[in-house]
């Protein structure tokens, strides 16, 4: 690897790749990618980034090294409205997300939808929160309705159930909940009212998206009628799982939400994407229409 510095804009040309760093640089970084360790020395500090774990491009590696080494300003947003132009659109469909307990896959695709600017609510299909205990016949359980707060505090009564819940994932599942919402949601509790403003509900497992349907179809049929799509994609129950397949879903999303007539355009959609899917992961997606 080399580099040069010229005034403000440094090059860096590594395995072929010449990308140019546009701030004020009278700094070297030095990236030794056999241990995947980045030094930044300037301005008299130094920053040690271990980034075995990331996978970064170059320019955000180096960008993440800059932010440690001397810090990240926030820009000022000049006075007055913003131009229609920069405006985000308002999301045209709004979306169910549902799993068990309301807790992780589910969790996961509302963080991504919300996160996108859609309008998604999520849910659970359980009779009661059931979290990964100390062992396979020791669950945690929780009624729906107690704050993900709450949960977290009854997890990290000692020391040794922070240390067992940490390396779990579930203290982080309960804290990242509690910043989404207060607490999680039954979908058989869920008045008809609310169920009804979703035109798209992505179930996570197949026997959910057979409760979420069997629901639907036992509720009082309402004067409006609306369809609504029901959706499974079938995923593991773990974190891991659900990041995946909360990318998934968000894809599956945003080609529904760009549709012109949902109804009509859905079930071909729907299947286009489950072979698309199918190259490179096997997926199970199912699809439904329910009339509430």
């Amino acid at each position: 690897m080399k580099y040069n510095c010229f005034g403000n804009v440094c090059s860096i040309i590594t395995f072929g790749m010449n990308v140019k760093i546009g701030f004020t640089l009278n700094s070297i970084f030095i990236c030794d990618y056999f241990d995947m360790i980045v030094l930044c020395v300037g301005k008299g500090k130094t920053c040690k980034a271990d980034i075995r774990h990331r996978q970064l491009s170059l320019r955000n590696l180096i960008r993440y090294c800059y932010i440690n080494m001397v810090g990240l300003h926030r820009p000022s947003t000049p006075p007055g409205m913003p131009p229609p132009s920069a405006r985000r659109r308002s999301s045209k469909l709004s979306f169910g997300t549902v799993c068990s307990s309301n807790i992780n896959r589910s969790m996961e695709a509302h963080v991504r939808l919300q996160n996108a600017g859609m309008r998604v609510e999520s849910y659970g299909t359980g009779t009661q929160v059931r979290l990964p205990g100390k062992s396979a016949m020791e669950p945690r359980i929780f009624k729906f309705g107690t704050p993900y707060a709450d949960m977290h505090k009854s997890l990290s009564e000692t020391p040794e159930d922070v240390a067992f819940f940490m390396h779990n994932g579930v203290l982080q599942l309960c804290k990242r909940g509690a910043s989404v919402k207060v607490a999680p949601k039954r979908w058989q509790d869920t008045p008809t009212s609310e169920v009804q403003n979703h035109e798209v509900v992505i179930a996570f497992e197949e026997r959910i998206y057979d409760a979420v349907i069997e629901d639907l179809q036992c509720r009082e049929p309402t004067e409006e009628f609306k369809a609504i799509h029901v959706i499974c994609l079938d995923t593991k129950d773990n974190p891991h799982e659900a990041q995946l397949q909360g990318t998934v879903a968000l894809e599956l999303c945003w080609l529904l939400e760009q549709t012109e007539d949902l109804d009509l355009e859905a079930p071909e959609l729907v299947e286009q994407f489950q072979e698309q899917q199918m190259t490179h992961t096997q997926i199970k997606v199912l699809h439904q229409i329910c009339y509430l």
